[in-house]
């Protein structure tokens, strides 16, 4: 199945390989997914194999390793998920605005802000900034996540009052009665 079956691009059986590789990962842990990869590998099989582990630090620290330079071709493609314990969550934020995927920058700012997570305002200025100009899929972002964002910056006393007002002008259609701000 690996690295064979990584690069299809025949859903049944992507996803197949997927829950192979998740499944592997979950009986036989990082020492499997440290001894699964060969000189053979292309860098986008072992893209997509990373992409198919639990998106935590844990991977990310193995992609970043693995892939070298070519570790942009991950954060590019990785299907976030911030559930569970994410300490270095803030991390993953950097990163995905980084490689311009605001938009998954978002969803993982919302997780902070939900666990009441202390980080710059900066940060989600830009993510929300940013996220008006991208293509990036709107993929877990809903009026919701965006004005608990919003709302938090709203209450942040160290936001900057200039890009407030920008971002308040520009998601101004989200900020109605039923969901404050």
């Amino acid at each position: 199945l690996l690295p064979d079956y990584l690069d299809k691009e025949d859903k049944v059986l992507r996803d197949f390989v997927a829950n192979f590789v998740w499944g592997r990962f979950w009986t036989k842990s990082w020492q499997w997914v440290d001894g699964a990869f060969t000189e053979k590998w292309t860098t986008e099989q072992k893209t997509i194999f990373f992409t198919f582990l639990p998106f935590g630090h844990e991977t990310w620290r193995r992609a970043e390793s693995v892939l070298g330079h070519q570790a942009v071709a991950y954060w590019k493609k990785v299907n976030i998920q911030p559930y569970g314990p994410q300490p270095h969550l803030l991390e993953a934020v950097e990163k995905l605005l980084q490689h311009e995927r605001p938009r998954a920058a978002l969803a993982c700012l919302y997780r902070l802000v939900h666990e009441k997570a202390d980080f710059p305002p900066a940060l989600a200025v830009q993510a929300l900034l940013d996220g008006l100009q991208t293509a990036e899929p709107l993929r877990g972002l809903d009026q919701h996540t965006l004005s608990e964002i919003i709302k938090w910056l709203q209450a942040n006393p160290a936001t900057n009052s200039d890009a407030l007002f920008r971002i308040e002008w520009a998601y101004l259609p989200l900020l109605d009665h039923d969901y404050g701000g």
